[in-house]
């Protein structure tokens, strides 16, 4: 049984279609593609079908680019490599494809004829040089981007996984059509974290691995948003005179007990 509320319009008659979207039946998403889930908020239905309408669309895509880093749609954007390039536009959610290779050894099958880069094709794909276009962001992760990943990367997965990674990008490039110059540009970020190369300027994060003291990037974003948070609901108070003495000793008292 098909649970699936997802119609195509190859599937039907035209006439078909028509009746039903006539009658309430259908909603559609895009040129070619409805939804039976009438009442449902197209982009809560987006959401969770763009792996079955990627599959449709682009048969054998690729999820990679600046996506793989999340491995699903992010921000309404969602990259690809396929068989064509072409911009499909739904409810909330953009998807942006790239004619490029389809699966090749190491990626990972998110369904039916959609995938999502391994770790190594991903950091090689996403040393490529794009621009932002418009509304939509680059389709590649930026230098500092990256080098901001390839540090997560060595954080979660260790100094060992991550050359590992290095070295199985190296073997891909030319499976992606990858000039040395990529390559390299990948190996000096990777070294960075390494600690056998100097880091680039344009991450902070990755120049304080290279110096032997990293730090905790999803931390520091999440401290960043409480001070945002404390700043926007707690009133600020005057420095008044009299309580000159006690401010002296107050920012201790607030260390020691934190």
């Amino acid at each position: 049984m098909n649970s699936s509320t997802i119609v195509f319009a190859e599937d039907l008659p035209g006439s078909t279609i028509h009746d039903r979207v006539a009658r309430g039946e259908l909603t559609k998403l895009a040129r070619g593609i409805y939804t039976t889930d009438v009442d449902a908020d197209p982009v809560a239905v987006t959401r969770r079908a763009w792996r079955e309408i990627v599959s449709r669309r682009f048969p054998d895509g690729v999820v990679t680019d600046r996506s793989a880093k999340w491995a699903q749609p992010h921000d309404g954007f969602l990259f690809l490599a396929s068989g064509r390039s072409a911009v499909l536009e739904l409810p909330g959610l953009t998807i942006v494809s790239r004619k490029g290779p389809g699966p090749i050894e190491g990626d990972i099958a998110l369904g039916v004829g959609v995938h999502l880069a391994s770790r190594p094709r991903a950091l090689l794909d996403n040393t490529r040089a794009t621009r932002k276009r418009s509304a939509a962001p680059a389709a590649t992760l930026t230098r500092a981007e990256l080098a901001d990943w390839i540090d997560h990367l060595c954080a979660i997965d260790g100094p060992n996984l991550l050359s590992t990674h290095r070295d199985a990008s190296e073997a891909l490039a030319e499976a992606l059509d990858a000039p040395p110059e990529r390559v390299a540009a990948l190996n000096d970020l990777v070294g960075a974290a390494l600690g056998t190369r100097a880091a680039s300027p344009g991450s902070d994060a990755l120049r304080a691995r290279a110096r032997g003291t990293p730090y905790d990037q999803s931390r520091v974003t999440r401290f960043e948003l409480l001070a945002d948070h404390l700043r926007d609901v707690l009133a600020t108070h005057p420095a008044l005179p009299a309580d000159a003495a006690r401010r002296a000793t107050l920012p201790f008292w607030e260390a020691y007990f934190s």
